[in-house]
């Protein structure tokens, strides 16, 4: 556990420090691609490590894991970070941006889906744990490996002449400065840290509030693959809308589902409780696919404003935050729970189920809400952008 913290928090906050690097570097490739390219040979191999644990002394064992914890850690940064500062390049208009977030989405959730449930059946075909395990580990990693070469090789990427020369903390003021994106981060904060809410809590809502533990991996599966089926519909929705507006009504839509499973879940029978996953979904897919669109404007405004292209300190502060808002709220949950009296595989105290209810809608509810009023005055639409680039153009032909 302590291995894991300490990974977690040095994979937070050399978020930023990574993208800021890559905003720095000028090569024929560009600036995000070689860390993609250079991340995915110990990407790969350090997760495949990871499953290998020496049959030694818990110190040795302490040791090796944190040593290829902050090794994997680091090196998932390393692609993360500039792959996500990509987006302002590869989608250059406003509606392209949800288009492309809407692929990238498609492939996130299937690959978590796939992350579930392909480990336990290798383990149950190789019929031997560790084994098992050690032999998922090296068939993940090199799909890892895959993945960065892949992105490396199949996109373009300019050279950029005209690098970022303020120092770190000269430009994280200049972040701050801009108001944009500090509505749009905390927003990008509080739907992923209420989404990684449901998504933590779900196990414990479904087996001690409906008694469904048997169906825990159905239901899973059903919310998520309607989540993928309705990532198109999100994108025709904000082509109608602007990405704000539809983010508010998905974000409505998802807490008014998540309160109604929460105080009736245990009451629906089978087809209306799986419909009502199934609308859910709705909601958990704006929740996906919204957010990373609605960033890279925020993003694109500073360079406007700014001259400089620091996609990636901007991209490595989303993630940081991101990553920091789930851990805190995970932590929250863990101590809630315990504080409850929670005592795993037994029948829980009514006050108990009382709180498995508060965490699993009503606190991530908040979260969505908060998103939600985040949004209100956020600027950035579509005259917002079209006047924004018309005021660039002007400024170069003045030049």
């Amino acid at each position: 556990g302590a291995a894991i913290l300490l990974g977690r928090l040095w994979d937070a906050f050399s978020d930023p420090i990574f993208g800021r690097f890559s905003d720095q570097t000028s090569t024929r490739f560009g600036r995000r691609r070689p860390f993609i390219l250079g991340a995915a040979i110990p990407y790969g191999l350090t997760f495949f490590l990871l499953w290998l644990v020496p049959d030694t002394t818990p110190a040795v064992k302490f040791i090796y894991v944190v040593f290829f914890f902050l090794f994997h850690t680091t090196a998932s940064t390393a692609y993360s970070v500039p792959y996500t500062a990509l987006t302002p390049e590869l989608a250059k208009t406003y509606d392209e941006r949800t288009s492309l977030n809407a692929y990238r989405m498609f492939f996130s959730i299937l690959g978590g889906l796939i992350a579930g449930a392909v480990p336990a059946f290798i383990v149950q075909m190789i019929g031997n744990e560790s084994r098992g395990y050690a032999v998922m580990g090296l068939l993940f990693g090199l799909f890892i490996m895959t993945s960065p070469i892949i992105v490396f090789f199949f996109t373009k990427e300019s050279r950029e002449k005209h690098l970022s020369k303020k120092k770190l903390f000269e430009a994280l003021k200049d972040v701050i400065q801009n108001k944009p994106f500090v509505y749009a981060v905390f927003m990008f904060f509080f739907t992923w840290t209420g989404v990684n809410v449901v998504s933590a809590t779900i196990i414990y809502f479904a087996t001690y509030v409906m008694g469904r533990e048997e169906e825990i991996g159905i239901l899973i599966g059903v919310l998520f693959l309607s989540s993928i089926v309705f990532l198109p519909v999100w994108v025709k929705i904000s082509g109608k809308l602007e990405k704000r507006r539809a983010y508010q009504a998905g974000m409505l839509e998802l807490i008014c589902c998540l309160l109604f499973i929460t105080f009736f879940g245990d009451v629906l029978n089978d087809i209306w409780l799986y419909i009502t996953i199934i609308i859910t979904g709705f909601g958990v897919s704006a929740a996906h696919i919204l957010p990373f669109s609605i960033l890279p404007d925020a993003v694109e405004y500073d360079r406007v404003i700014s001259g400089e292209k620091r996609e990636g300190m901007y991209y490595g502060l989303s993630t940081f935050f991101q990553k920091l808002g789930t851990s805190l709220m995970l932590f929250i949950v863990g101590v809630t729970l315990e504080i409850s009296g929670y005592i795993p595989n037994v029948q829980q105290e009514p006050h108990v189920i009382f709180t498995i209810r508060m965490l699993f809608g009503v606190f991530p509810a908040a979260l969505f809400l908060t998103g939600i009023i985040l949004m209100i005055p956020y600027p950035i639409d579509r005259n917002f952008q079209k006047n924004m680039f018309k005021g660039e153009e002007k400024d170069h032909e003045a030049g």
